[in-house]
């Protein structure tokens, strides 16, 4: 007895043990690494074998994503990059299996319990930056990461997980205002704004009352589905007149240059507006890739050789999958919606809702969506297989 006990235990351990490693690594940028996602799938996936049935239930319950997936392999017979095209896929279903894996074998409250601690770690290992070199605050404090937008996001992303905590002591108020103070010192104006429209859906959403969230279920369970499907059909019918009047209406200025990438970029992609040019077939090919062929290229070399992307998730989608992989992509962020909406606890309904709400918010102007290397992606994956986590499951092993 004693010895199933401590099998149990150890069990325990190293799987919460390698669930801390996988955040740590998400929350400090390092999840561009291929071989994390398949390490996760091979030490994940043995502690599965008593949930087979559990988690085959999981895994049709996650049927938008299945489609994503799907549509990007299959974008592969019209890309020009077909190999990289479908190695590029496979890592995106090692990370969603990853998710799916801790979803199955975690109690939520062991997920968020990991999440908090190391998004903690994240705002004094940031805090310790700031006082080591003070003078970074003369300019935009970037503290441990690349850049000014990309500290703000994980400082936003850990209040998020910190402000919604039901009882806070002082010393985790006292966190959360750190984060507070060190996300302005960003300076970063997208995350701070989407900051503010997250923390005020997810104080919504833990404050509104049980009818009302049964009028918004309602809502979204009689025509949510008819609307994406009308907006798609809207969108491919008028996208001749839709795209000119971006072209002529959108400032080539915007958001630090961002306007005139995106329209260079949609007016290269018209003639394949339905399907793309195939995931991972404009980007991260060097000198070939898409960009290279636009007329950016005959002005700023030197800018467009530091684009990893198009600086916006959507036309990323657009550029990448086409309006059908965006119409897909649309009812998987639906379906996340619906579920988190559902979900019973005010706490995590309130804390999820608002990361989720600031992370499709920061899709709008970086390229976060079906990117490896993403720790946003990663994190979305993470909550939407967690929103799919029915009302009374408890074989879960940690």
């Amino acid at each position: 007895m004693n010895m199933i006990i401590d099998k149990n235990i150890l069990k325990t351990r190293i799987l919460t043990a390698y669930l801390y490693f996988i955040i740590i690594i998400m929350f400090f940028v390092l999840v561009g690494s291929r071989s994390v996602w398949l390490l996760s799938v091979l030490v994940l996936l043995p502690f599965c074998i008593n949930n087979i049935q559990s988690l085959g239930a999981r895994l049709y319950s996650a049927t938008p994503i299945l489609i994503i997936l799907f549509w990007c392999f299959i974008s592969s017979f019209w890309s020009e990059w077909t190999s990289f095209t479908r190695v590029e896929t496979f890592f995106q279903v090692l990370i969603f299996t990853t998710t799916l894996l801790i979803s199955e074998l975690f109690n939520p409250k062991t997920i968020f319990k990991v999440l908090t601690h190391v998004a903690i770690a994240c705002i004094l290992v940031s805090f310790l930056a700031l006082i080591i070199a003070p003078s970074a605050v003369l300019t935009s404090f970037v503290g441990v990461y690349a850049g000014k937008n990309t500290t703000g996001q994980f400082m936003a992303i850990s209040v998020l997980l910190l402000i919604f905590t039901k009882n806070k002591p002082k010393t985790l108020a006292i966190v959360i205002l750190f984060g507070v103070v060190l996300l302005l010192l960003t300076r970063s104006g997208t995350a701070i704004l989407m900051f503010i429209i997250a923390a005020t859906v997810g104080y919504f959403f833990m404050n509104t009352s049980n009818n009302l969230l049964k009028l918004i279920n309602y809502f979204l369970s009689k025509v949510g589905y008819l609307l994406l499907f009308t907006l798609f059909a809207t969108t491919y019918y008028f996208h001749i007149e839709i795209l000119e009047y971006i072209y002529n209406n959108l400032p080539e200025e915007a958001l630090t240059g961002r306007g005139k990438l995106w329209i260079v970029m949609l007016q290269h992609v018209e003639e394949k507006i339905l399907i793309g040019f195939g995931y991972a077939a404009v980007w991260w090919h060097g000198d070939y890739s898409e960009v290279y062929f636009t007329e950016l290229a005959l002005y700023n070399t030197e800018w467009i050789d530091k684009l990893a992307g198009s600086d916006s998730g959507y036309v990323d989608l657009v550029l990448t999958i086409g309006l059908i992989g965006m119409f897909v992509f649309c009812t998987f962020l639906y379906k996340i919606f619906v579920n988190l909406v559902n979900i019973s606890d005010k706490y995590q309904r309130a804390t999820l809702l608002s990361i989720f709400m600031f992370i499709i918010l920061t899709g709008i102007t970086e390229s976060i969506f079906l990117v490896p290397q993403n720790a946003l992606w990663f994190l979305l994956l993470l909550i939407f297989c967690i929103s799919l986590t029915k009302k009374g499951k408890t074989n879960y092993v940690c």
